[in-house]
């Protein structure tokens, strides 16, 4: 599979992603695409607003049950693929914790479900790379992880 990200799309996450919250160490957002004859091309930027963030004792914060509804519908209306974002700035080439891995996959059934698009999935960005995670049928296993260089560097604040 190819994956094409917009430099604006990308640096729009970043700056995004790198501003403070009041609460949670990791903001999440989601870049937006479509996926056509093996190309997944990712062109636009969801941010998750301050308020559908709940503090969490196992992982300090996550998107509400607010923000899930909100999520899905924006996915039951957009047909889109979802990429699921948050930086990991301790690392150069990032991996997915377990809690991200399955928290990711989770979502990426339910965006699956809800509106029949494929693949839906997640990304961690790193200092240098970044690496995403594709699921297309999450009950049979099928997913994708590809480490990627957009072309570009970028360092974080």
């Amino acid at each position: 599979m190819k994956v094409i990200i917009n430099k604006d799309t990308f640096s729009l996450a970043i700056e995004k992603l790198s501003s403070p919250h009041p609460f949670a160490y990791e903001r999440v957002g989601y870049i937006l695409g479509s996926y056509e004859k093996g190309i997944l091309y990712l062109d636009d930027w969801l941010s998750v607003s301050d308020d559908l963030y709940e503090e969490n004792d196992q992982v300090g914060a996550r998107i509400s049950r607010e923000g899930m509804l909100w999520l899905m519908k924006k996915a039951f209306s957009l047909k889109k693929t979802f990429i699921h974002a948050h930086i990991h700035d301790f690392q150069i080439n990032p991996v997915f914790s377990y809690i991200d891995e399955q928290s990711a996959k989770e979502v990426s059934k339910g965006l699956i479900s809800i509106t029949d698009v494929r693949p839906q999935g997640a990304i961690v960005i790193g200092k240098e790379f970044s690496r995403l995670k594709l699921w297309t049928n999450v009950d049979k296993g099928e997913f994708s992880e590809v480490l990627l260089n957009f072309g570009f560097k970028r360092r974080l604040k």
